[in-house]
């Protein structure tokens, strides 16, 4: 198979980037030399259509995806990408998943790897949409709860969202939302 080098030049730039948090496939170039060898394993993903025209636009929709789990989707209740904050009750377990626009709670703090009982800011485990709404989220940094509350810092939605007690399904909307810049660590008294 022939490949044009021009668009190959931006996906090889990129490739170091994407492949350390990928499963699905291993690049093979010792050296670059206009080839591209790669080894896809348990892969699902159709193959490129061809006529491509390696050409770019400004906000151009993608038209296909190397590696990865698909538009919107998070890969499920313990695929986590970029997680950061973390809090319990002493009963209740909490993660906040940034980059999958949403925070995992655990009814009971977990001893092997259990999925999350449910999940604020998506409608189900599967979902990453961000969005402004209350049930919504984007790129929460930080939660906390003290056994009644749970507070999060939606970071680029500028906000804390707090619900007044523990919901008990997915995508419950917070009790109320205190507007503030750039929220990143906060604490409850």
């Amino acid at each position: 198979m022939r490949i044009d080098a021009a668009p190959l030049a931006l996906a090889l730039a990129l490739l170091p980037r994407l492949l350390p948090q990928s499963p699905v496939a291993t690049v093979c170039m010792p050296q670059f030399s206009g080839e591209l060898a790669a080894q896809f394993i348990e892969s699902s993903y159709r193959v490129a259509p061809g006529g491509l025209s390696g050409t770019f636009r400004t906000r151009q929709p993608a038209g296909m995806m190397l590696s990865g789990l698909g538009f919107n989707r998070s890969g499920g209740p313990l695929m986590f990408r970029y997680n950061s904050g973390i809090a319990t009750d002493g009963v209740h377990l909490l993660l906040a998943d940034r980059g999958n626009n949403r925070v995992l709670v655990w009814n009971q703090i977990p001893e092997s790897n259990t999925p999350p009982d449910f999940v604020l800011g998506q409608p189900d485990f599967e979902s990453n949409d961000s969005g402004s709404g209350r049930h919504q989220m984007n790129w929460p940094i930080s939660v906390a709860a003290d056994g009644r509350r749970i507070v999060v810092a939606d970071t680029y939605n500028d906000r804390l969202l707090i619900w007044n007690s523990f919901p008990a399904s997915s995508g419950a909307p917070a009790d109320l939302e205190i507007r503030i810049v750039w929220p990143w660590s906060f604490y409850i008294c």
